[in-house]
């Protein structure tokens, strides 16, 4: 049996997060968003309302603190994020 190498197009535009520090998300439901926050900031998100977890979020972070992007996340989507043993919880 031969080895492959299978080429795709990778379409997560966060995919070098890690390297350069810059995270966009464009119109994608903040479940998502909150998922990949929480895989770059090696934190936990969840938010407390599933009608939330489907709304449409649009915003850019150029390599920002945890808290600076909290602060830009309650700003944006018109919410609270309070930390709770050790879980970011998010209420509208």
């Amino acid at each position: 049996i031969r080895d492959r190498i299978n080429k795709h197009e990778n379409t997560n535009q966060n995919f070098l997060s890690w390297k350069d520090g810059r995270l966009t998300f464009t119109n994608q439901a903040l479940k998502s968003a909150l998922d990949q926050l929480s895989k770059h900031y090696k934190v936990q998100f969840i938010s407390t309302n599933a009608s939330l977890d489907s709304a449409l979020f649009t915003a850019s972070f150029d390599n920002l603190s945890l808290e600076e992007t909290i602060e830009n996340l309650e700003l944006i989507m018109d919410v609270e994020v309070f930390k709770e043993e050790g879980v970011y919880v998010i209420v509208d």
